[in-house]
């Protein structure tokens, strides 16, 4: 019997190892623009927002930040020649109250935005931007460590790498892991037990997930990583440089590149917006992106769960139904919202208007899908509503201007993804548009 069950361990474990976990993100980033003006009630809101998601981790995306024309602010007190000094301290505010609040943060270093020029990767520019974050953590070390020892846990490195830069020009390979050594080297020495964490993006249009890995797994070979650092590649889903269909397949490649030694975690970074139209994903699409993925990684975080899911940014409904498929892993029950109303094409000045009604006091209603000629073309979200005297009822537009000829049609849609029923009447607008 005893020989029996070890057969059937044996089959079993293998099955346990990637069957997909329940919800599993821990983490969100947040961005320093989003917090500029909070105050301890207000960070401690968002805390325990988060914290009845499953989040007990922030990542501050970055202390000081360069803009095109290269000046450089910071979101705290800085002393670096050079730099704007923050005259309200953001990252202290996240630190005490996350400290209050029982959360780790992990505090992102500096970025350029000249980054996504990449005319501007020479040896001398990217050494300059590595040295300044090499300074940025030394102060934030020297202000912060000693007041924060339990909530400051790692760094993130905000530079975003995308592999296929390298596939096509593998001189890029060894100038980036020279440049992300010289903050690895400095963080190691100033900090050796706080992780670092990459969180580089993918392309399925510029090239495949085998050569993808293969830059991966020779920058992970000779990075100068340490055990509990971290590796959480955007899944891409939101920006679209992924399908859905192919996450699986990049997360399995990379995953077989990790190396023995050091002991580098594998975690993916979860995307719940959707960039064509710079809204939020509704929950059915997250648990598609986590189930994807959940064979592969030991952990999940998410940008963002505060500039997305927030019930101060968007329906409140959406953040209790996510809270109750981080606890569940299935997604709740939400009732199917009503047709929109008296859909009709208006002129407002030079522009030609989409416009409806509809009842925005439709508990789990998030948004409306706009259709021409079957294919999605737009996302209207809550925060492009427009209230009426009458409360039960809303105006929303769509800029139709340069869309063209065709058939409109809108349909609402609630926090889980659900559409409601499709109508048989539509606009069928014939007037050529300007």
């Amino acid at each position: 019997m005893n020989h029996l069950l070890r057969i059937l361990w044996t089959l079993v474990l293998p099955l346990m190892a990637v069957a997909p976990t329940a919800a599993a993100i821990s983490g969100s980033f947040i961005q320093p623009w989003l917090v500029a003006d909070w105050d301890d009630a207000r960070w401690q809101q968002e805390y325990a927002m988060l914290s009845e998601a499953g989040i007990h981790r922030l990542i501050f995306m970055h202390t000081v930040h360069t803009d095109k024309e290269g000046k450089a602010q910071a979101v705290y007190p800085t002393r670096i020649e050079g730099i704007a000094p923050g005259t309200n301290d953001l990252l202290d505010g996240c630190l005490r109250n996350a400290q209050k609040a029982g959360f780790e943060v992990i505090v992102g270093l500096n970025f350029d935005e000249r980054w996504w020029n990449t005319s501007k990767w020479t040896p001398e520019w990217i050494t300059e931007q590595m040295m300044l974050g090499n300074r940025v953590a030394q102060e934030i070390t020297e202000n912060y460590r000693s007041r924060y020892p339990g909530t400051l846990k790692g760094w993130y490195w905000v530079w975003e790498i995308e592999a296929s830069f390298i596939v096509n020009s593998p001189e890029l390979g060894d100038l980036l892991v020279n440049a992300l050594n010289i903050n690895l080297d400095c963080l190691t020495r100033l900090t050796p037990d706080l992780s670092v964490i990459l969180s580089p993006f993918m392309n399925s249009q510029r090239c495949t997930a085998e050569a993808h890995a293969k830059v991966w797994g020779g920058i992970l070979r000779n990075a100068h990583l340490k055990d509990g650092d971290i590796l959480a590649p955007q899944d891409c889903v939101g920006s679209g440089f992924l399908k859905p269909e192919e996450t699986a397949q990049w997360f399995k490649a990379l995953a077989a590149v990790i190396p023995a030694s050091p002991k580098i975690n594998f975690w993916a970074n979860i995307e719940s917006f959707d960039q064509r139209f710079w809204t939020t994903a509704p929950l059915n699409r997250i648990k598609m992106q986590a189930d994807n993925v959940a064979p592969y990684v030991s952990d999940m975080i998410t940008f963002a769960y505060s500039h997305y899911y927030s019930p101060e940014r968007i329906r409140p409904a959406l953040h209790r139904a996510y809270c109750q498929w981080a606890k569940s892993s299935e997604l709740p029950a939400a009732a199917r919202p009503a047709q929109v109303n008296s859909l009709s094409i208006e002129k407002d000045g030079e522009k030609t208007l989409l416009k409806w009604t509809f009842n925005p006091q439709e508990p789990t209603l998030l948004g409306h899908h706009i259709y021409k000629d079957g294919i999605l073309i737009g996302d209207v979200q809550s925060n492009h509503w427009t209230a009426t005297a009458t409360p039960d009822t809303a105006t929303a537009t769509f800029d139709l201007t340069g869309k063209g000829n065709g058939h409109y049609e809108v349909r609402a849609y609630n926090v889980i993804g659900e559409e409601a029923e499709k109508i048989s009447d539509f606009i069928h607008y014939m007037q050529e548009l300007s």
